[in-house]
């Protein structure tokens, strides 16, 4: 497994550091769709053992993707004789590319999981000096997010104008949850797009509605 670290900057102006990626020279910024199920036990085993498994599918002008991944905590060990930084968030994560969502989709619930909940965004990746910037437009507003080793993330985040004080080590299911309650909405784990959020969504992919607004 492989070592992933990152941190997210929620409310980011995402113009901003697009406009700011460009002019450093940064590569990638194409914008895709994202639709991730988490896959848990009836009893959420995996989430009390702050473990991650997620199917994920992309999909772009010129991108038809999925992908399956697991994450969890890492083991001191696993990090060698570094100790694992606390400002960053630190995952084992391992994945692989699945050719028929469905089909996996299938042999997750066939082994006994089911999706615990579901997430959207629409997202950019761009790469500057080693670290991938995502810029990611969720159902409950625009996040930054950075990966990469700590050092070069951290050298990202100040090239970048991003205030370190702003970042934020927890998960997307944290920040939808303490969005929800800043705004007196009850619990809700989903936070997909509605309707108008996904035909808005593929606009910003494909430039305008191609008539396929649920077929995500």
């Amino acid at each position: 497994m492989a070592l992933e670290m990152e941190i997210k900057f929620p409310e980011a102006d995402l113009a901003a550091l697009r406009a700011a990626l460009q002019v450093l020279g940064a590569t990638g910024g194409a914008p895709y769709l994202e639709c991730n199920r988490v896959y848990d036990t009836p009893g959420r085993d995996l989430r009390a053992a702050n473990t991650l498994l997620r199917l994920r599918t992309k999909a772009g002008p010129d991108l038809r993707a999925a992908v399956l991944t697991m994450k969890r905590p890492p083991h001191a060990a696993d990090a060698g004789s570094a100790p694992i930084p606390d400002d960053v968030k630190v995952w084992d994560e391992v994945q692989t590319a699945v050719a028929d969502a469905d089909a996996m989709h299938h042999v997750l619930t066939g082994l006994g999981y089911t999706v615990a909940f579901g997430y959207d965004k629409v997202r950019e990746v761009w790469s500057l000096d080693g670290v991938h910037v995502c810029l990611d437009t969720m159902p409950f507003g625009p996040v930054a997010e950075l990966e990469g080793d700590r050092e070069a993330i951290m050298a990202v985040a100040d090239r970048l104008g991003l205030d370190r004080a702003r970042a934020s080590i927890e998960t997307y299911h944290d920040l939808n949850r303490r969005w929800r309650a800043a705004h007196g909405l009850p619990p809700a784990e989903d936070f997909t797009f509605d309707a108008a959020g996904l035909a808005a969504a593929r606009r910003m992919v494909f430039g305008e509605d191609d008539g396929r607004a649920g077929a995500e």
